[in-house]
């Protein structure tokens, strides 16, 4: 077996032309690659934008047919809201036969709607105070006898002042084709004298005449369900990312593997969107597929050629440099050494130790690690070569003072800031038969070199060192494990403290770290401690928080440190509900500073300090909270109808905009943006009693940045635009003059 760091040093020359030709090779394997991507990548982004603007076009012929088509519908709407004998018959219906003559004239007027409006195919009125429906197909019946009663079901089930109901063959047997309905309300000061317009369209004619008859297009309502669309793989589409594809700001984008384009109606009544696979947009790359297959595989062959040649020359090369290796001796001990801890597989384990001048003919074998207490804070202010000198120094300390006492002993920088020392030693005295116990006299040994090294290098550096000494073992095979049993009861120092010996045979090896409990538990608790200033409880609980780490065995031990950040971010975000910047009244970043701490007693008693700090600071006076809550509530009622933003209040009295919120709820149960709302809609009632003003003057005064937020807002509230409101309101205050 080779050392690398010896092949490394040997054939530096020859690895270096190796490496320029392999380098060489593989460069122009990467140009010729790149320059086919880049070639493909440019026609790939040509075919795609012509693809991608062709969508657009027809996106944009379909979306203007649409407007106009709803236009027209709402045109046609408002001429029926004007139909004088239509709106007498609502209000003021007789018995059949003296209607008749005048429901002709609206039965006429319905049929030349029809005549002139392609695509329409009916309309029906029902009269509510009688429960009478009058249909273009010379039909008068009640809502319970009429076939197409569910376009008013779904109306009066809605709630909503218009509906869209599509139906079809399956759900009413009577209608041969799928018509798409336009539900309406007729207002009226009386919810039972109120009437229902139904206009019905033939939906072959609209996704045909209007949409194009594309299978990619959906259309939805102002509450964002589908209306129309002709596919049911779109349709599962839309729902399954229905929130991506209504909230994403641009109007042509990507979701998931779809281009989808996005359209929506000057009013925000209702969106087309335009929904295509990537994959019919690319279209069939078959060739170019190919075509780079095949670049790539030869330039694979090409970077892989000096690699297949420098192999074979390794092998000539390594029968060579074994005649080296007795002048790497000290190098390739260490090398073995370090493999052996590893547990990485020595394959000719004995032949390579003897070659190599390593004795492996102990009885016993034990490992000791050694770990210098605080060992970065001691060497931040250290120069370069203070730091060489002070590490050549201790490891020659540990080195020497087992080579004096023990037969077998190789000493190795193992890790960073630790040293491992493996020493073997014939089972001369009374021992286990298994091998679980040292001999009396090689304990005492271990021992007073151990304890000889730490005072030692607390002479000489004034540092402490920990040991880790792993449990004996018989087998060569099982040192690595003994490495690992010395590293896992070094783990431990953080609990025993500095400057100590910890045997591994003496780790706490119990029940799972799972019995703890839940972080959520701690946290609770540690909150209610902290309400009522009980610090003796909190130190309680982290004495039992730490006795349960302990016995769950070493691996809990790691978990502990965490376990205690943990904690801190409990007390931050205790301390933030109470507005209280830890970082800014201790003067320091408490997370770094607890993470400083290298053993759990310091972690402990830092905890407990920002527990006290904690607890006077909560229990101050917290009337302060409520005059700040009544000077917020006084300030929106002032400036309400103002440019006005949960950030710019907090701006204006230091406060964040989380602990605002949260401030403004509890005061009033409900939240800023409803609080303020409620405001501006009120004062806009108030000033649409007022014909001078417009709806955009309106908007204004109340506070409102356009007149599409004003209109949607007051909808939310009144179900119905500002303009119907007022003429609503003008009616009724006119019919209440008369009366």
């Amino acid at each position: 077996m080779i050392n690398d760091s010896m092949l490394d040093s040997l054939m530096w020359t020859d690895k270096k032309k190796e490496w320029i030709i392999s380098a060489a090779f593989l460069l122009v394997a990467l140009i010729s690659t790149g320059a086919f991507f880049l070639y493909d990548h440019s026609n790939q982004k040509e075919y795609l934008e012509e693809r991608v603007y062709g969508v657009e076009r027809a996106h944009e012929r379909a979306y203007s047919s649409l407007y106009l088509f709803t236009k027209q519908l709402s045109s046609i709407y408002s001429q029926q809201l004007l139909d004088e004998r239509l709106n007498r018959w609502l209000r003021n219906p007789g018995e059949l036969k003296e209607d008749m003559y005048e429901l002709s004239f609206v039965q006429k007027s319905f049929i030349g709607l029809i005549q002139s409006h392609t695509g329409l195919e009916s309309i029906y009125l029902y009269n509510q105070k009688i429960d009478r429906i009058l249909s273009t197909s010379f039909m008068i019946s009640s809502l319970e006898q009429f076939p197409h009663r569910e376009v008013f079901e779904e109306y009066y089930a809605s709630g909503a002042s218009s509906v869209t109901v599509t139906t079809s063959s399956d759900r009413n047997p009577r209608i041969k084709d799928e018509q798409l309905s336009f539900v309406f309300g007729i207002p009226s000061r009386s919810p039972m004298q109120g009437g229902v317009i139904s206009f019905n369209y033939d939906l072959g004619y609209i996704k045909e005449a209007v949409l194009g008859n594309s299978h990619s297009f959906i259309w939805v309502d102002e509450t964002d369900d589908i209306i129309i669309t002709d596919s049911e793989e779109h349709r599962l589409f839309y729902e399954e990312h229905r929130k991506a594809l209504i909230t994403t700001q641009q109007t042509s984008f990507h979701v998931k593997d779809h281009h989808v384009i996005r359209s929506e109606s000057p009013d925000g009544s209702w969106k087309l969107l335009t929904i295509i696979p990537l994959e019919e947009l690319y279209g069939n790359r078959q060739n170019s597929m190919t075509q780079l297959g095949f670049v790539v595989s030869l330039s694979l062959l090409a970077a892989l050629m000096p690699h297949i040649y420098f192999y074979i020359a390794k092998r000539r090369r390594e029968r060579w440099f074994r005649t080296k290796v007795q002048s790497n001796l000290v190098d390739m001990q260490k090398g073995f050494i370090h493999d052996l801890l590893s547990g990485k597989p020595l394959h000719d384990m004995h032949e390579k130790a003897q070659e190599y001048l390593i004795d492996l003919n102990s009885d016993v074998y034990q490992v000791i690690v050694f770990e210098i207490d605080d060992y970065y804070h001691h060497l931040i202010d250290k120069s370069h070569q203070e730091k060489l000198l002070m590490n050549k120094v201790i490891f020659n300390a540990i080195h020497w003072t087992f080579k004096l006492r023990f037969t077998t002993t190789y000493t190795l920088n193992a890790e960073y800031a630790k040293i491992a020392v493996l020493i073997g030693y014939e089972d001369t005295a009374a021992g286990s038969s298994d091998g679980s116990a040292l001999p009396r006299a090689d304990e005492q040994d271990l021992t007073t070199a151990v304890r000889y090294i730490q005072q030692d290098i607390h002479e000489q550096f004034g540092l402490t060192v920990c040991a880790g000494v792993s449990m004996p073992v018989r087998e060569v095979s099982q040192i690595h494990e003994a490495y690992v049993h010395a590293l896992s009861a070094l783990e431990y120092k953080s609990v025993y403290g500095k400057g100590s010996m910890i045997l591994y045979s003496q780790v706490p090896n119990g029940a799972s770290a799972s019995e703890v409990g839940s972080m959520y538990e701690y946290s609770d608790k540690l909150a209610s401690y902290l309400h009522k200033g009980d610090v003796n409880a909190i130190e309680q609980l982290l004495d039992g928080l730490i006795r349960s780490w302990i016995a769950g065995g070493t691996s809990a031990v790691s978990g502990l440190h965490a376990w205690f950040g943990n904690l801190l971010f409990s007390l931050m975000k205790f301390a933030l509900e109470q507005r209280i910047d830890l970082n800014k009244h201790l003067k320091e970043d408490v997370f770094f500073r607890l993470y400083s701490y290298e053993f759990i007693e310091d972690k402990k008693r830092y905890l407990l300090e920002i527990c006290r700090f904690i607890v006077s600071e909560v229990h101050t006076d917290h009337s302060r909270k409520n005059e700040t809550a009544e000077w917020i509530i006084e300030y929106i009622g002032k400036n309400y109808d103002k440019p006005l933003s949960l950030s710019i209040l907090a701006d204006k009295i230091s406060m964040s905009p989380s602990y605002l919120s949260a401030l403004i709820k509890s005061h009033l149960g409900v939240g800023f943006v409803e609080y303020v709302s409620q405001l501006r809609i009120q004062k806009a009632v108030r000033l649409l009693e007022d014909d001078s003003l417009t709806v955009q003057d309106i908007a204004e005064q109340c506070g409102y940045d356009t007149i599409h937020t004003f209109i949607r807002q007051f909808k939310k509230t009144h179900r119905m635009p500002p303009n119907e409101y007022r003429k609503i309101r003008r009616r009724e205050l006119g019919q209440q003059e008369i009366l």
